[in-house]
């Protein structure tokens, strides 16, 4: 049987510092997430849009089943290819209908 995510992904990031009920700031906390994903290399040289209209160049298209989390653009990844490590991070993140995918 073929295993859908056959990889792993770790995400690190920092929340984004907030405001308490008496306006002193607070400090962002430290986030990660883990997850099954699939992760396919960028061999063909595409490219993505940014926000900005300027073309952002990517390494790894990276899927997962749905989650609620958003992964910020800059958080730091970690893939788990078959035992090999690659260090990348979000350049893109996107859900849809029947997965979510990441732009490494």
């Amino acid at each position: 049987m073929v295993n859908q995510y056959p990889h792993t992904i770790k995400v690190d990031w920092s929340s984004a510092p907030t405001m308490d009920v008496e306006g002193n700031p607070v400090k962002g906390t430290a986030q990660i997430f883990e997850s099954n994903c699939r992760a396919e290399p960028n061999g063909s040289g595409r490219m993505i849009p940014s926000a900005d209209g300027s073309l952002i160049s990517y390494a790894y298209t990276v899927y997962m089943p749905i989650k609620e989390m958003v992964l910020p653009v800059g958080a730091k990844v970690t893939l788990n290819l078959y035992g090999r490590e690659v260090k990348a991070t979000v350049k893109q993140f996107n859900r849809n209908f029947f997965n979510v995918r990441l732009w490494l």
